[in-house]
Order: structure tokens, then sequence, then C-alpha cells
């Protein structure tokens, strides 16, 4: 992620795309948490089904697995929900995904939202350890890149807000 060429969504994409593959899942997508606490909204997807949760979709979050990764603070990890207890939950129940794996984005120590990777069909196994530290450790990797972008357009502002006061105070003298 730190091809500087990319828009932060190119390279969020890019991510998404190594984990669908390094996962071998239909899709995987940022699910951001939206200012009025109850919807989020898929604000990247990548993945062979364009139905399957496509960008810009707001989710009513009370029916999605994110609720229940954001409320943990730790990955949650599905490889056939039906079989492991969820078959009742509301997020199995509006969406019909079989496999699951999503974790919490954390940009400046709060919840930015999750990185989750999803399959409409079962896994033939669990998701072991290492592939749930890689889904961690790509959940860092976006917090960070979030950050970064973040902060280099409070620098670009003040940098703005630097030039205008010192146009203003030339044309004073």
């Amino acid at each position: 992620m730190d091809n500087d060429d990319l828009s932060e969504i190119e390279k969020q994409r890019q991510a998404l795309s190594l984990g669908r593959a390094f996962l071998d899942v239909a899709n995987g997508h940022i699910q951001r948490q939206n200012s009025d606490g109850a919807t989020d909204e898929v604000s990247v997807s990548v993945g062979d089904d364009p139905t399957l949760l496509p960008e810009e979709t707001t989710l009513d979050r009370s029916t999605t697995y994110c609720r229940r990764t954001v409320e943990s603070y730790s990955p949650i990890a599905l490889s056939h929900a039906s079989e492991q207890g969820w078959d009742d939950d509301p997020a199995y129940t509006e969406h019909g995904f079989e496999c699951y794996l999503g974790t919490t984005i954390l940009v400046k120590g709060e919840i930015y939202g999750t990185v989750c990777f999803i399959s409409r069909e079962s896994r033939d196994k669990e998701f072991t350890p290492e592939e749930k530290a890689f889904a961690e450790l790509l959940a860092r990797l976006l917090g960070r890149d979030i950050e970064a972008r973040r902060a280099d357009q409070r620098i670009e502002h003040v940098e703005q807000v630097k030039e205008r006061l010192q146009h203003k105070y030339e044309t004073l003298i």
C-alpha cells in the first residue's frame, strides 16, 4: 500500500483483492460506520459478483455480521454460518452469507469500520489462525493508510491557510 501513484480507493481495492485471493472468498469489502449510528456503507468492494454488496450500498447495521465484529474487537470467522449457530442471526437471515471473516479497522484508536471477506457458499475448512491474523494485519494497514491520508490533508490545509495569511500580510505592508 506504499504506491503513492494510486488513489486511496485503488490501494484499498488492491488490498481487498489480495485478501480475497489469499482467503479464497467471493468478495472483500470495507464497511464504514455512518454517523447516524444505525447504518453502515460499503465504501469499497471487490469480487466476481457485482451484486454481492456493491460499493455505496447502505446497510442496516443490526442486520450485519460487522455489528458483532465491532462489539468483539477481534475477528469474527464463520466458515459455515448456518452450521455454526448463526442461522437465526439477523445477518444470516437478511443476507445469507455462509462464509464471513471480518475485523475492525481503527483510525487513531477509533472505530472506522470493518474489513470483511464473504461468500454465499460455505467454506470447506475453518479459517486458520494465520488467515485471521492476515485479516487483522490488513485492517491495521488500511487504518494506518487512512490516518496518513488524513494527516496529509491537515498539513495541506494548514499550508493553504499559511499561504493566504502570508499573502494578506504582504498586501498590508
